[in-house]
């Protein structure tokens, strides 16, 4: 089966849930998964698949727990 990494970014908490979800309904299903709440990409599995479940926030921006993951991926490029 297959290698799943959840990342969530959420500002008031409902992505959690819906990451949450998402990781029983797969684990159902026999896959591994992992959800990063605080995500760090050093500790992201790049072979897995990567499934994101965020909120945006104002004008459509990244919740704050999210910025630093896509900016050190936008960096490791």
């Amino acid at each position: 089966m297959a290698q799943y990494e959840i990342i969530v970014g959420s500002v008031l908490g409902a992505s959690e849930y819906v990451a949450e979800a998402l990781q029983t309904e797969l684990e159902s299903q026999n896959h591994t998964t992992n959800i990063h709440l605080s995500p760090n990409l050093p500790d992201i599995d790049p072979a897995a698949i990567w499934l994101f479940c965020s909120s945006t926030h104002g004008a459509g921006d990244l919740p704050d727990n999210l910025q630093p993951f896509f900016d050190s991926l936008i960096n490791s490029q």
